[in-house]
């Protein structure tokens, strides 16, 4: 019961959004040329909030159980963003995949950032909109 309060909190709400914005900010940093010391801090920073995330994910699917971490689907795409995390990451260090700067898989994460949509009403309105022009272009 402690551990599925402490979940649910605002506290753990706004940590992780915290997170989600401290690791846009550092992938908005890589560019073209950039110097060696910044692509090894981008690296090692990469990886912290990978197991940050991934950590973040299995306590949640420990405090609700794995049946009831599945059913929001923000949940869900979360356990997409935090695999495809791990295997970017994984794929890149056993040299499969060359690390090309920002792959897609690394992309993805920064959709994280619209879980903040959820208590800024101004920005779930603005979503909305974006998303209902969208579909609108889209079925043209």
């Amino acid at each position: 019961p402690r551990c599925r309060r402490a979940v649910k909190s605002q506290a753990m709400f706004w940590i992780v959004v915290t997170l989600v914005f401290m690791n846009t900010c550092v992938q908005a940093t890589e560019h073209h040329n950039q110097p060696e010391w910044l692509g090894n801090f981008q690296e090692c920073t990469n990886f912290f909030f990978v197991v940050l995330f991934t950590f973040e994910m299995f306590f949640k699917m420990y405090a609700l159980g794995i049946q009831f971490y599945f059913i929001p689907l923000f949940n869900r795409f979360d356990f997409f963003v935090v695999l495809s995390s791990i295997l970017e990451m994984t794929l890149t260090m056993a040299n499969v995949i060359p690390p090309l700067g920002m792959s897609v898989l690394r992309c993805i994460r920064l959709l994280r950032a619209f879980k903040v949509t959820r208590y800024w009403k101004s920005l779930q309105n603005l979503l909305r909109s974006l998303i209902s022009s969208i579909e609108a272009i889209a079925s043209l």
